[in-house]
């Protein structure tokens, strides 16, 4: 092979690994921050739960967004049907071929009623499922939405559709490994499934138990406290699940650039070895060129 090809192709090699490096540098940076506003938010949803349901246990106060038995013994006299549930899906951006949402697609086509559940949409990928599954679509947005602003719009829209459209349940379908089961139920509150979410360290079981525990006054008045921590909670248990889609996202993204840079490792260091040969062979054949002569002309002097 051409020495100067191979050079070529080892220098193009060279820019790409700088380029993958400098990738998984932006990639790593935006984990961190994704990781720090995930705790958060997280943190500050337990809070929301624990305070609630020690109010809820100690103020005896009754509201549907806690605790469905209220609404289920009004539906029962009036003989509505509560079975009802609004499925918040969300995805990312793939940039490979395999599909990573074809687990919750079918997990979806199982548990769902299609033609009676509604749905919010969040990513490309989820909206085109639900347009080919003609779902009941209330709220569709795409990925790269703004996670804080996000998060009033849908808490105030899934408030409203729990009023005053009957809902039994609302669930967040998303990617990630520490999520069992596939989903997470966020309302009403006490059903909630939170424990399946794998951020539930003992820790913060703990610190969820020692804040219950204590003597709390509330001010001004009960139901504006409940009905504040209620918006409080929703708000921050869907950032929680938003960030937490978009940092699994960043956490492959990492994984396929860190093979990627092994891949370029091995193909650098072949070609490499590749351009010393030849260089050793071109210069071996110039020596020989250079020598050559020498040799003809001490013959001629004999």
């Amino acid at each position: 092979m051409d020495l100067k090809k191979t050079k070529k192709k080892l220098e193009n090699l060279q820019i790409i690994q700088e380029k993958v490096e400098s990738d998984k540098n932006i990639l790593l940076v935006n984990m961190l921050k994704l990781s720090r506003k995930l705790n958060e938010s997280y943190q500050n949803t337990l809070n929301n739960v624990s305070l609630l349901n020690y109010v809820i246990d100690n103020f005896f106060v009754s509201n549907i967004f806690i605790d469905s038995k209220p609404r289920k013994i009004i539906e029962k006299l009036n003989r509505i049907d509560s079975k009802k549930t609004l499925y918040v899906f969300i995805t990312e951006e793939q940039k490979h071929e395999t599909d990573s949402f074809k687990r919750y697609k079918d997990y979806l086509a199982k548990t769902a009623d299609f033609s009676k559940d509604i749905f919010i949409l969040i990513g490309e990928e989820a909206k085109r499922f639900g347009k080919e599954n003609n779902l009941n679509v209330i709220y569709s947005v795409s990925q790269n939405a703004n996670i804080d602003v996000l998060k009033y719009e849908i808490s105030n829209l899934i408030k409203y559709e729990f009023l005053n459209k009957n809902i039994g349940a609302v669930k967040f379908v998303l990617n990630s490994t520490k999520i069992k089961d596939k989903c997470i139920q966020i309302l009403p509150i006490k059903e909630n499934n939170l424990s399946n979410f794998e951020e539930s360290t003992q820790e913060a079981l703990a610190y969820q138990f020692s804040f219950a525990t204590k003597n709390i006054k509330i001010y001004p008045n009960i139901e504006g406290f409940v009905n504040n921590e209620i918006s409080n909670y929703l708000k921050n248990v869907i950032a929680t699940l938003l960030f937490e889609s978009s940092f699994f996202n960043e956490k492959n993204k990492l994984v396929h650039a860190n093979k990627l840079a092994n891949e370029l490792d091995e193909q650098i260091k072949t070609k490499k070895r590749k351009y010393l040969q030849l260089r050793r062979e071109r210069e071996i054949e110039e020596i020989m060129l250079i020598s050559k002569p020498r040799k003809i002309m001490g013959g001629s002097r004999g």
